[in-house]
């Protein structure tokens, strides 16, 4: 997906702003870390069939860094740009559940995603430890979310598998760090790790559906309209929507309804090696 505006602005000043650092350099550095990235809500959105109070993030996961730094001469400050992997956590965005009927629904996002991470950073030196304070911007990259959506009710039970994709975004980062000296070029190094990011959903198709009938999606889904969907950021876009306009509703067509957002916004602990060359 092309990036506009803002996100076609970003690489051109960062290689702006790398090469100016280059040029002054005097060590560079190579580091991999890893940790777990704990959820933190700030949007609650769905779109899921039943309602729902249930408070999320899809932050939550194990994440995987890969940075390349740049020190320049006679400075404490230094910037990082690398990659960030998250292998998310299956995250119940939805559910509903009745006790004396024995119903129950909800519905389950798993996602995996590679972002772009830059940042600054600034050091203090207190006696043989390092201690770091950084900020940045959090850029994602791909993104695979994947929702799973589980009913069971009186006519029995069915679930249903779709995939999600999201609008360009941008988020904002920083963190707190240790570090210490293992020899000369190495060092260890935690870091506490904040991301803010939201994301809007842009897409879902239905991909999958069981039940215990036996029936597939050829079987329930009869449609376009029923199994693809296109979210607009403003609502003055919706056109092919049954409810809103059901003169001009086509099922050939995906349906367009009201975008909302997800939280991926996480705190983060990490565990990694600081190589200097």
């Amino acid at each position: 997906m092309p990036f506009t505006g803002i996100h076609t602005k970003v690489p051109f000043l960062l290689f702006l702003l790398c090469y100016a650092l280059l040029a002054s350099a005097q060590r560079y550095g190579i580091s991999i870390e890893a940790g777990y990235q704990f959820g933190i809500q700030t949007s609650n959105g769905n779109d899921a069939p039943f309602p729902s109070t249930t408070s999320y993030s899809l932050g939550t996961g194990i994440g995987k860094q890969f940075m390349f730094h740049v020190f320049p001469d006679s400075s404490n400050w230094f910037f990082s740009s690398g990659f960030q992997h998250l292998s998310g956590a299956g995250i119940m965005t939805a559910a509903d559940k009745n006790n004396h009927a024995g119903d129950y629904k909800a519905q389950v996002l798993y996602v995996s995603s590679l972002r772009m991470i830059n940042r600054f950073t600034y050091r203090f030196q207190i006696k043989q430890l390092d201690l770091q304070i950084s900020a940045g911007f959090v850029l994602p990259l791909l993104t695979n979310l994947q929702e799973e959506t589980f009913i069971r009710d009186s006519a029995g039970s069915s679930r249903t598998l779709a995939r999600l994709g999201n609008y360009a975004s941008v988020g904002m980062c920083g963190g707190l760090g240790l570090g210490t000296n293992l020899t000369k070029k190495i060092r260890l190094f935690c870091n506490a790790d904040l991301i803010l990011l939201n994301s809007k959903v842009k897409t879902r198709s239905v991909t999958a559906y069981s039940d215990e009938a036996g029936r597939s999606k050829e079987d329930v889904f009869a449609s376009t309209s029923s199994t693809s969907f296109f979210y607009w950021r403003d609502v003055n876009n919706i056109r092919n929507n049954e409810t809103v306009l059901p003169a001009m509703f086509s099922k050939d067509k995906a349906t367009d309804k009201l975008s909302y957002s997800s939280s991926y916004s996480s705190i983060g602990l990490q565990l990694g090696f600081l190589f200097l060359f």
